[in-house]
């Protein structure tokens, strides 16, 4: 910093000229000094940055090791339940061919139930394909629709009355072959 003369013969304007100089040079010198911690600063914060992204680069280097870990893992253990995931498609399609058997067997002791209803006439077929719907097209579920113990209602009396409802059956004719029928299931 520069020392600034004050003789007693400087003009007033040399003075504040030479006052004014120093003050110039001491704020420069005090923006020089603000610009260096700002460096400071800003490297600081450059540095824990890269220090952040290292840490998270490594983070992710071991979880990516980890998902692979777990990744043989799994496919190990597909590997191996592969003998049982077969074991289990084979008897699902065993019983998805006794099923379809079943259904057929079932389907064709519906129809011939229904044939035996109106002596082959065949009218009674007309509630195959609602009883087969409805009741698996099984002689059992259609025999659980009876009611026991009500002999002074007749025969159809002893048919629960959603029976008519769900199959449809709108003719009393109709009605008394079915409760006829059904009583002997």
């Amino acid at each position: 910093q520069r020392q600034t003369s004050m003789e007693p013969d400087d003009p007033p304007d040399v003075v504040k000229a030479e006052a004014d100089q120093a003050e110039v040079e001491e704020l420069l010198e005090c923006d020089q000094a603000d610009e260096v911690v700002e460096a400071d600063d800003y490297e600081m914060e450059a540095e824990a940055a890269v220090e952040e992204d290292e840490a998270f680069e490594d983070a992710l280097q071991s979880e990516g090791a980890e998902l692979e870990n777990e990744e043989d893992a799994f496919e190990d253990a597909l590997e191996a339940a592969e003998p049982e995931r077969e074991a289990v498609l084979d008897t699902s399609e065993q019983l998805r061919r006794r099923r379809e058997e079943t259904t057929g067997e079932r389907q064709a002791a519906l129809r011939e139930w229904l044939l035996a209803l109106d002596k082959g006439a065949g009218t009674m077929l007309q509630y195959f394909d609602i009883l087969c719907t409805e009741f698996d097209g099984d002689l059992a579920q259609i025999a659980a629709t009876k009611i026991e113990g009500r002999p002074e209602q007749g025969f159809l009396g002893q048919v629960d009355p959603c029976f008519w409802e769900v199959v449809n059956v709108r003719k009393i004719g109709h009605r008394m072959l079915f409760a006829k029928g059904i009583s002997m299931l």
